[in-house]
C-alpha cells in the first residue's frame, strides 16, 4: 500500500495531468448526475476555477420542454479555495456563455448562448470523477446549435453564497460534429426550439 506523502503527490499529479479532462462515454445525459456526494457542501470562496469540455456535440432529454432531444456540450467544473491544490464543492451559481470563435476573416467571436444555473440545481451536479476529485458535470444546452460552427470557447462566471466571484475562460476548441452527422444519417432531428436565455434556478 503507498505511504499517504505518496498518494497526496500520486493526486496532484493526476489533477494536473491530462487524465483530468477524462470522461467516461456520453451514453446518456442522466447518468452523468445520477450520483452526488453524501458529503455537506462546503463553500469556496474567493478562490480559482477550472472547467474541461468534451468536443463532441451530445443529444439528451430536456426536462423542461418536455422532455426534448436537444444537442449541448458536456463539461466538467472543479473549484478551488484560496491556497488549496485540490478542488472542493461550492454553494453558489453559475453563468456560462459559449462563443463562436470559427474563423471568418476579422470578425471577432460572437456570443451563441447564456445558460445560468441556480445554486440549488448546480448543487444536485456535483459529482466526485473517477480520480475522486469533487467537482461538477455541466451539460450546456445548445439551442442555436449549427453544424457550420467549427470552433468555439466558454466562459464561466461563479459567484458563491457570500459574492465572492471566481471567472474562467475556457480554451478554444475544435466542435466535433460526428453525433449529429449519425442522428441525420437515421433522419433525427438536430435542432431545438430557439432560446436564446436558459436559466435553471
Amino acid at each position: 500500500m503507498e505511504p499517504l506523502r505518496q498518494q497526496q503527490v500520486t493526486r496532484r499529479a493526476a489533477l494536473g495531468g491530462m487524465a483530468f479532462a477524462a470522461f467516461g462515454s456520453v451514453g446518456c445525459f442522466g447518468k452523468h448526475f445520477a450520483k452526488k456526494s453524501t458529503e455537506l457542501v462546503k463553500p469556496a470562496a474567493h478562490g480559482r476555477m477550472i472547467s474541461t469540455w468534451e468536443k463532441n456535440v451530445v443529444f439528451a432529454p430536456d426536462a423542461s420542454r418536455g422532455g426534448a432531444i436537444i444537442p449541448g456540450l458536456m463539461g466538467r467544473m472543479y473549484l478551488f479555495a484560496p491556497g488549496t491544490e485540490v478542488p472542493q464543492y461550492g454553494d453558489g451559481s453559475l453563468k456560462l456563455d459559449l462563443w463562436d470563435s470559427t474563423p471568418h476573416g476579422d470578425t471577432p467571436p460572437r456570443q451563441m448562448e447564456h445558460f445560468i444555473i441556480g445554486a440549488d440545481v448546480l448543487r444536485m451536479f456535483s459529482k466526485v470523477d473517477g480520480l475522486g476529485f469533487e467537482g461538477y458535470s455541466i451539460f450546456f444546452p445548445w439551442s442555436t446549435y449549427r453544424p457550420d460552427v467549427t470552433q468555439v470557447y466558454i466562459t464561466m462566471l461563479y459567484t458563491a453564497a457570500d459574492g465572492g466571484t471566481y471567472f474562467h475562460q475556457s480554451g478554444t476548441f475544435a466542435i466535433d460534429h460526428t453525433g449529429a452527422q449519425e442522428r441525420v444519417k437515421k433522419g433525427q432531428s438536430i435542432s431545438s426550439p430557439s432560446v436564446n436565455q436558459v436559466s435553471s434556478k
